[in-house]
This record gives C-alpha cells, structure tokens and sequence, in this order.
C-alpha cells in the first residue's frame, strides 16, 4: 500500500500534496551549498580570527541551518488563515524594530 495515496488523509499526505516540492528542493540546495562553502573557508577564517576551535564558523552555519529548516517547515505546515495571522504579526513586528 502506498504511504501516501489520494484516500490517505493524515496531515502529512495533505501537506505533502500541497507543498511547492521545487521551492523545498532549491531551499536544500542552497543550503547544501552554503555548507560546503562554510566547510571550505571556515577553518582558515577561524584561525585567521583566533579561535581556538577550527569549526566554529561551521559549527554556527549548522545551527544556523537547522533553525531555519525549523522555522520552514512550521511556516509551510500552517493553514492559509493561521499563516495570514501569523504574517501580520510578524509585519507589525519588523515594522516596530
């Protein structure tokens, strides 16, 4: 049986048929590639600075990336509503700062 038939309702089939999947494959690739660029330039830039830790600069790009991957997929996960609320609010927001 296929995970993700048309009869299947679950939250994960409806959204997965509703998702830009060309929006979600360029978002990997970009951050694909900013990694590998983290990992080419990183170590040098952060002995150039001083610190003790060659990764740093990679170590933060990684967090960096999962929390952004986070705040992607809670954002493409809303309704059009919840997303119509939560888009005012972050207007009202940056429009305050």
């Amino acid at each position: 049986m296929d995970a993700l038939a048309r009869s299947d309702r679950s939250w994960y089939a409806e959204w997965w048929r509703t998702v830009d999947r060309t929006i979600i494959i360029a978002t990997f690739a970009l951050l694909s590639i900013g990694v590998l660029l983290s990992l080419a330039a990183g170590p040098e830039a952060a002995i150039d600075e001083g610190f003790r830790d060659q990764h740093h600069y990679i170590k933060r790009h990684v967090l960096f990336v999962i929390a952004g991957l986070i705040v992607f997929f809670f954002c493409a996960m809303l309704s059009e509503a919840w997303a119509r609320r939560f888009s005012l609010v972050v207007f009202f927001g940056a429009f305050v700062l």
